[in-house]
């Protein structure tokens, strides 16, 4: 298939599945604006903070998921993992739900930061990168407490292994870019938190009302 159109399914059909604001649907269940309350984020460590575990645990499943359709939708249109090499619209749709995930128009272009979409994209282009992203971002919070800290870390490791395997394996110029671009957007999205762990004031793991029900 033609380069470009597998460029514009794979970012309409990512931007699509990522622009799904599940964070900020589960808060407005309890007559919560997310956008406007702690970190301003959709994502499940500002709901784990605002509404409870068992909240945040289904929106990081379904902003996982989102990553994850996205490329699997991608791979039944275009071809490619987990039943051949990565295509070039599979690694757009990753990167575009991603994005949809950080600017979603159902939120005025507001969202969460891309970590865990992103990780959902990884689960189906590169298994090995995203056991390496989940293994030291979960130490790094449990050793820290700080989730900004170990999502920094997660892009780094898994950019690092998708690399190796893009360089590794021919080399893979779609891997090549997801596990540059992808990792520098989540770099971008934690700016203000990179700025807050420098200066000390960054504010670690807490959990909020947990007994919502």
């Amino acid at each position: 298939m033609d380069l470009a159109l597998q460029i514009v399914i794979g970012a309409v059909l990512g931007y699509l599945c990522g622009m799904i604001p599940t964070g900020a649907i589960v808060a407005r269940r309890f007559d919560i604006d997310l956008t406007r309350v702690g970190s301003g984020s959709t994502g499940a460590t500002n709901v784990l903070r605002t509404l409870g575990t068992r909240w945040a645990a289904l929106v990081f499943f379904c902003d996982l998921l989102k990553g994850t359709v996205a490329v699997l939708l991608a791979g039944a249109i275009l071809g490619g993992v987990p039943w051949g090499p990565p295509t070039w619209g599979q690694v757009i749709a990753a990167t575009f739900a991603v994005i949809g995930h950080t600017f979603s128009p159902l939120l005025g272009f507001r969202g969460g930061k891309g970590i865990v979409t992103g990780g959902g994209g990884l689960l189906v282009l590169s298994p090995l990168g995203f056991v390496g992203a989940l293994a030291g971002g979960v130490i790094t919070i449990v050793l820290t407490r700080y989730v900004s800290l170990g999502s920094i870390v997660a892009a780094i490791v898994s950019g690092l292994i998708v690399l190796w395997q893009g360089w590794t394996g021919g080399p893979s110029w779609p891997l090549l870019l997801y596990g540059t671009v992808v990792p520098l957007f989540v770099f971008w999205t934690h700016r203000g938190n990179i700025s807050r762990l420098l200066a000390g004031t960054e504010r670690k793991l807490s959990r909020g009302a947990a007994t919502r029900q």
